[in-house]
């Protein structure tokens, strides 16, 4: 006899294929793990990082229970924090597991939170509720008591500079909610078109395609625009360096600026003092001074 959780219906786990049974589902937790880990150093693979969450989120949308999506979480922390905490190994093996097990909770919490998120009926709130629920963790660990950023997805794109220009905009949890947007998003559209047996809404499977498909389609868009308006900004930015350039440099030809000055080698002169000397003190009359330290008065 089915059961039903949240909009899908369950099916017995042993009559289920093996790669969505709680298994599968922890080995795809795992897998994602070991592509975050070659998106960043040493391996810095960081366009890896917009497919590693994939098979994560498409393991959340095949869990029936609140404890497997905390289970998929949990593997994806051990597994990951496990590698990135490695620099702690110099000061001894318990920082480096206490660092890794906290860093992990809060990949417990993203699984709770999660796992209904990507149960819902749509392609597109199940990449918005996934996406979201990674932001909100990732705030967390930034404001916990003991705070720590570090192995945030956004941090993978360091060497993508015109991608990096949205952060003047969003911040960088808006980098790591479009990373996360666009994984989740990638998911439910494979969910739509891959030939085995998974767990979907009961719903037309054409129509959940289209859905899927759509949902990624826009969640790319986004991050094509952001990148071309990056690029944009650095191109204005760097023409107008060169415009700078190019403009002193006619002067100096032109005998407007002496070449030293465009070097900021030239001396100061007295004018370029003017407005910094100290105001003009009241006249003393010769001895006043010496005068006062003995005790007389000025003649």
């Amino acid at each position: 006899m089915s059961r039903r959780y949240g909009a899908v219906a369950m099916i017995p786990e042993a009559s289920l294929p093996s790669y969505i049974q709680l298994r599968g589902l922890l080995m795809m937790s795992a897998a994602s793990a070991v592509l975050m880990i070659l998106a960043f150093p040493p391996f810095d693979l960081g366009p890896l990082i917009w497919i590693a969450l994939v098979p994560l989120f498409l393991a959340l949308s095949q869990t029936r229970t609140l404890g497997q999506g905390a289970l998929c979480g949990l593997v994806l922390g051990l597994v990951f924090f496990g590698f990135y905490m490695q620099f702690l190994l110099p000061y001894g093996v318990l920082p480096w597991v206490c660092a890794a097990l906290y860093q992990t909770l809060f990949f417990v919490i993203f699984g709770l939170a999660a796992g209904p998120a990507m149960r819902v009926f749509s392609p597109g709130w199940r990449t918005v509720g996934g996406a979201t629920a990674w932001t909100l963790v990732a705030y967390l660990r930034a404001h916990a008591p003991i705070p720590f950023s570090g192995g945030d997805i956004a941090y993978s794109q360091h060497d993508q500079i015109p991608l990096l220009q949205m952060v003047s905009i969003t911040g960088q949890l808006g980098m790591t909610f479009m990373i996360a947007a666009v994984n989740a998003a990638l998911s439910q559209a494979l969910l739509g078109i891959m030939p085995f047996q998974f767990i979907r809404p009961a719903t037309d499977l054409k129509q959940w395609s289209k859905a899927g498909a759509r949902s990624a389609v826009i969640c790319y868009m986004v991050l094509i625009a952001a990148y071309l308006w990056g690029a944009l900004v650095l191109k204005t930015y760097q023409e107008g360096d060169a415009k700078s350039i190019e403009v002193a440099g006619r002067r100096e030809v032109a005998g407007d600026v002496p070449a030293a000055e465009l070097d900021g080698t030239r001396e100061c002169g007295p004018d370029d003092l003017a407005g910094s000397r100290p105001p003009k003190l009241p006249a003393v009359a010769p001895g006043a001074h010496r005068d006062s330290r003995e005790g007389g008065r000025p003649q």
